[in-house]
This record gives C-alpha cells, structure tokens and sequence, in this order.
C-alpha cells in the first residue's frame, strides 16, 4: 500500500511525536510499508509541560502479503488435421496477460513455441499451462485433443497402346 498520514490529536494543543516498531518507517506522522509482513506498532507521545502531564497511546495494525490472484487459460479449440497439412499456430491466452507455454503431452507433431508441425498421423494432445509470477498463481492448465489422419494418394498411371503378341516387351 501506499505511504500514509497517522492522525492525532491532544486536548492540550501541545506538539506529538510519532515513533514505530515493525516492517514499516515512520517521517513526521507519514507511515511507509517496508514491504514486508507483520505487526507495526505506532506510539504517539506527547511529553506535557508546567501545566499537562506528558501523555503516551498506542496503536496497531497487521501488514500482510497481498494475496495472488488467479488465472485462467483459453485454449482455441484444434481442428482434426490431415497428414501433410501446413504447420498451424496454437492459440491460448491468459487472464493475466502472462505468456502461455504449450507442451506436447503425445502424438505425432513438433512444437516451436506456438507452432505445431505434423510429423505423422495419431491422437494429439497438447497443453497449454502458465507457471504464475509474484503477483499471480499458477494457471489451471488447459488441454486440446485432435486427430490427424492419413492423406489421400493419388496414382497417376499412363495409358497404354493395345500392343500385339508379336510386339517386343
């Protein structure tokens, strides 16, 4: 959290000073976080004169870790392929805007970062996950199965002239 002004104030009208303990600084009356957790105790003291007694009260208060935020991945659905298809792009994005890594669980295909190449025909399972970062926790990871099948041949076979039992091979 950002710095903050500590508020005071005395029935005799005489100056306070401020003074604290825990993982937190203290300047006049402005209070800075130290960024990390734990109890911070804030005294404010006043030390009185001929006429008041000098005066003492304390507070407190919790500073704690922010909590990660979670995340969540969509992951684009994956067409059935067919042997011999172009490379494709996989496509996930984050709730947080963090990367997205994909990783091939099985079948018959290479990654390159976001690019899947066929290498044969089969299932394909690929995941799509995000580890998290100081201010988020892991993603759920996602997965897409797809299949790719073989590819149509086609035989290309010249005709042939009628030839005569007397015709050399």
């Amino acid at each position: 959290d950002a710095a903050f002004e500590l508020e005071a104030s005395v029935n005799s009208g005489l100056e306070l000073t401020y003074s604290l303990t825990g993982p937190a600084t203290i300047s006049g009356s402005t209070v800075t976080l130290s960024g990390e957790a734990g109890t911070v105790v804030v005294t404010v003291a006043q030390s009185g004169n001929e006429n008041y007694n000098a005066a003492e009260a304390t507070e407190s208060f919790e500073v704690s870790s922010p909590a990660k935020s979670d995340q969540t991945i969509t992951f684009e659905e994956i067409s059935d392929k067919v042997f011999g298809d172009d490379p494709f792009n996989l496509v996930a994005s984050e709730s947080s805007g963090l990367d997205v890594t994909f990783t091939l669980s099985d079948g018959p295909v290479t990654l390159d970062g976001n690019v899947a190449t066929i290498t044969g025909t089969g299932t394909v399972e690929i995941t799509a996950s995000q580890a998290g970062n100081d201010n988020f926790n892991a993603a759920t990871t996602a997965s897409r199965t797809f299949e790719i099948s073989r590819a149509d041949q086609l035989i290309t076979f010249s005709s042939i002239p009628d030839k005569l039992t007397t015709d050399a091979s």
